[in-house]
């Protein structure tokens, strides 16, 4: 679990860098039955950045994210919340 929150705040990091109002980045490490889920709210205004083209920037993401997890041999998923 302590690996779950080193991630969490690598992709804190992340997107407060990708938005334009990085005071509302909030990412919330949520226990699940299999792992953990990282649940990323932003302002309204940018998750058009986080979500990207077509969906893109938000795949990337969760790729990173469920690499990072394969590293510390945990599973870890990534939502994003509207």
């Amino acid at each position: 679990m302590e690996h779950s929150k080193d991630i969490a705040d690598a992709i804190t990091t992340l997107i407060k860098l990708m938005v334009d109002h990085p005071e509302g980045v909030r990412v919330e490490c949520v226990p699940i039955t299999d792992g953990s889920s990282l649940r990323i709210s932003v302002d309204a205004a940018d998750i058009g950045k986080v979500i990207g083209k077509q969906g893109r920037t938000a795949r990337s993401l969760r790729i990173l994210v469920t690499a990072m997890g394969m590293a510390s041999k945990q599973r870890i998923s990534l939502d994003i919340q509207e």
